[in-house]
Parts: structure tokens; C-alpha cells; sequence
């Protein structure tokens, strides 16, 4: 088989939407305002995402562990990669990138959003919706309490976040890292809480909040985190998210 760029965004959706949730970043960059910037390849049944949107490119390509037509289709994809580019790769197949030297950036656990009752009883008295004309506290916030946060303000204008504000001060907020309507599909981020005020149960009440504001809108909500954060991981087990596949963040660069 030959490598080939996929222009037909209809049958890429169709091919991604088998499983909605492993490829849930790639249907989300088939929106309208991201699709520009992205860039399908297809080699026999695997699928690859090139976004050029960010200053650093990304390069998604989901499948089972140690996946031939995944390693084959990685391969296929030399000529066309970047010097340095992040990418989220299943297990056992980044040696198909080699010459590239890939720092591995750790595990993670996507999960979906199987059980939404769960969150029926999660009270949100405290929670209030966060829009454009928070932008400037929301960076602040991140940056001070989240420093390796993934914080777009647009998720803001669409949407997308929530917050708790104590004595006028953000606390905890919860966002998204996904969000189309067109494609009714949602991937949840930068989830935090100031540290004072840790422990109280915040965390679990603004990503309850937020699930139940995305709901509408969506028929696949999903999150990645860490496989080693195990109290995230049952925090999220608690307001109705179950495992769904295994991956590794990488960033790469040719020698």
C-alpha cells in the first residue's frame, strides 16, 4: 500500500468514528475552525493526524499496542514529518520513528464518560460558568497553580470551563482541551485547584459541573490522564468514566 494524503474528511470521520473516543482529538480537528490546519494520512487501515496549527506540530496515530499498520504506517510517514513535533502514539511503536529521538513523556489512560448519572448527586452550588471576559484571570490562575497547563482562551468563548471563586479569587477551574459542536464531541483538561484549597472535594464538583454542562452539546465526552495518577483516575471512576485505551505523549526531534 501507498502512502496518501486523505482529503475526503467525510470518510476520514467515517473511519475515526469506529472508535469515537480513541480518536476523539482528530474528529475534534475535523471542526471547521481547526480542519485547516490539519493534515490525514492513510495507509491501508491506519489512519494518521498531522496538525500544524501549533508552533510545535503534532502528529496523533491511535491504535492497539505494538499495531503493524500503525508501525508501518509511521514509517511510511518519514518524508513528510518535521524536525520536532509532539505525538500521542500507542504502546510498543515509536521505534518506527528512529532516526527521530523520542522523549518519552509517560503513559496515559483515556477514559470515557460511560455512566452520567453518576454526577446527578455532585452538588455545584459554588460553581459558576467562565466565559471571554475571564480570560485574563483564568491564565493567571493557570499559570500560577497549573504551570504546565494546555490553556486555550477560545475554549472560554465556546463555552467550555467553570470555576469556583472564593473571597473573589479563582480557586479551581476545569476546562476542555476539545470542543465541537459540529462534531458533538468533547475532551476534558485542565482540571486544577489552588492548593490551599485542595482536599475539599472541588476537583470532583467542577468536572461533575462541567460534564453536566457539556452534555447537551455532545454524544462523546472522553479525558486523558497520567495511567500513574491514581487519584485522578478514581475520582473519575467515581463521576461515571471508565478506561477506554492506552497511549504515551512523546516528543520527538531529528538529530
Amino acid at each position: 500500500m501507498t502512502l496518501r494524503v486523505l482529503h475526503d474528511h467525510g470518510a476520514v470521520e467515517r473511519r475515526l468514528r469506529r472508535d469515537p473516543v480513541l480518536h476523539l482529538y482528530e474528529l475534534g480537528d475535523l471542526d471547521p475552525f481547526f480542519v485547516e490546519h490539519a493534515v490525514f494520512f492513510g495507509l491501508d487501515d491506519a489512519v494518521a493526524l498531522l496538525y500544524l496549527g501549533y508552533a510545535t506540530p503534532a502528529l496523533l496515530c491511535h491504535g492497539s499496542p505494538g499495531d503493524d499498520a500503525v508501525v508501518a504506517l509511521l514509517r511510511a510517514l518519514h518524508p513528510v514529518l518535521p524536525r520536532r513535533f509532539h505525538a500521542h502514539l500507542p504502546p510498543g511503536v515509536a521505534h518506527a520513528l528512529a532516526p527521530w529521538h523520542g522523549d518519552d513523556h509517560g503513559p496515559y489512560q483515556k477514559m470515557r464518560w460511560a455512566h452520567p448519572a453518576a454526577v446527578t448527586d455532585v452538588h455545584d452550588h459554588e460553581v459558576v460558568p467562565l466565559s471571554a471576559t475571564d480570560e485574563a484571570e483564568t491564565q493567571a490562575f493557570y499559570d500560577r497553580v497549573y504551570p504546565e497547563h494546555f490553556f486555550a482562551p477560545r475554549t472560554l468563548a465556546l463555552g467550555g470551563a467553570v470555576g469556583v471563586r472564593r473571597h473573589g479569587r479563582l480557586v479551581a477551574a476545569a476546562g476542555v482541551h476539545v470542543l465541537s459542536d459540529a462534531q458533538r464531541v468533547a475532551s476534558l483538561g485542565n482540571i486544577a485547584v489552588d492548593p490551599a484549597h485542595r482536599r475539599q472535594g472541588l476537583g470532583r464538583r467542577i468536572t461533575a459541573a462541567l460534564c453536566r454542562q457539556l452534555a447537551p452539546r455532545v454524544d462523546t465526552l472522553a479525558l486523558n490522564v497520567r495511567a500513574d495518577n491514581d487519584a485522578a483516575r478514581a475520582c473519575y471512576r467515581q463521576l461515571g468514566f471508565v478506561d477506554h485505551a492506552h497511549f504515551h505523549e512523546w516528543t520527538f526531534a531529528h538529530p
